[in-house]
């Protein structure tokens, strides 16, 4: 696993890498704290979750999820900030972060992550799935095109659904 992590505070993001290698412990944390180069690895994603705090320096945590939005919109970003206010959190997660979690409550975050991994895990087979109903659409689609009997498919009731 590997995750980006947007963070002022080098004391902050060794103590993110530490909570977090409790858990996964080969889990990589990569930790950028400005705006260009949060930015520039947002430009070559390499990473499965942001981590990012709402307020580093004068780059603030919207504009991240905005930049995160544009340049990798299937990646989950989890704020771990400082206690941001209550309508601050509803417009984060309205503008599509994924979770926010305290920086006075770190143990949230191990949670938050597992909830990101599992809704990331969750994505990939709904896009699989997806993915194989569309070949199956599609074979079907061309077999009864081409073959030269009828094909006629009806409901429970009779009515017709599809004659090629």
């Amino acid at each position: 696993m590997r995750l980006l992590h947007l963070e002022e505070s080098a004391a902050d993001a060794c103590a993110v890498a530490r909570l977090l290698a409790q858990e996964w412990p080969d889990c990589v944390v990569e930790w950028v704290s400005s705006q260009a180069d949060f930015q520039a690895r947002l430009q070559a994603p390499a990473f499965s979750i942001i981590i990012a705090d709402y307020s580093p320096g004068p780059f603030n945590g919207l504009a991240a999820l905005e930049l995160a939005r544009i340049w990798c919109p299937e990646k989950p970003l989890i704020f771990f900030s400082a206690p941001i206010g209550e309508e601050r959190v509803v417009e984060s997660l309205k503008r599509g972060a994924t979770d926010y979690v305290a920086k006075d409550r770190p143990g949230r975050l191990v949670s938050a992550v597992r909830n990101a991994l599992a809704a990331i895990e969750e994505a990939d087979r709904h896009r699989v799935t997806m993915e194989a109903l569309h070949e199956n659409r599609e074979r079907f689609r061309q077999i009864a095109e081409n073959v030269a009997d009828l094909i006629v498919l009806c409901d429970r009731i009779g009515a017709m659904l599809y004659w090629n």
